[in-house]
């Protein structure tokens, strides 16, 4: 619950918003389940029976890779969600771009600038400068990002 001396109210819903975010991107439902006997689209029935007798179908990826394959999903939805929160975070102070990455995130609206200035009831040009800034910022991030690896 949001207590007026600990700081605004609009900083404490950005939290909250932020980790609601945080918890459906990593919650159960959103991961990828992927059944084992699970067999590729382009085997059929018919590439079974080529030669007159029946084959069995083969299963080209394993149990191992299909986790690997998990894992790596679990870690990019990690890595995405982090990439959000930090764009957020530069966009404090900003309601103009908060309100665009929300747009996007959220799924209400295509990232083109049309959609955008239709949805948010703004003209494309003001748009078009907030894309222009968010970008900036993601390319910031993502330079620091890059020298705190190396």
């Amino acid at each position: 619950n949001w207590d007026p001396e600990r700081g605004d109210l609009l900083t404490w819903l950005k939290w909250v918003i932020r980790s609601e975010i945080s918890h459906l991107a990593e919650s159960a439902s959103n991961r990828l389940e992927v059944r084992v006997d699970q067999v590729d689209d382009h085997t059929s029935n018919q590439s079974n029976f080529d030669d007159g007798h029946p084959k069995k179908a083969l299963q080209t990826t394993s149990l191992e890779d299909e986790v690997i394959s998990g894992e790596a999903e679990t870690e990019k939805s990690k890595d995405a969600s982090l990439k959000i929160d930090s764009l957020l975070e530069t966009c404090s102070g900003k309601p103009e771009l908060e309100e665009i990455v929300f747009a996007i995130i959220d799924g209400r609206c295509d990232a083109k600038p049309q959609e955008l200035a239709k949805y948010l009831g703004r003209p494309v040009e003001k748009i078009n400068l907030a894309i222009r800034a968010l970008r900036r910022r993601a390319l910031k991030i993502k330079m620091e990002a890059q020298n705190g690896r190396e």
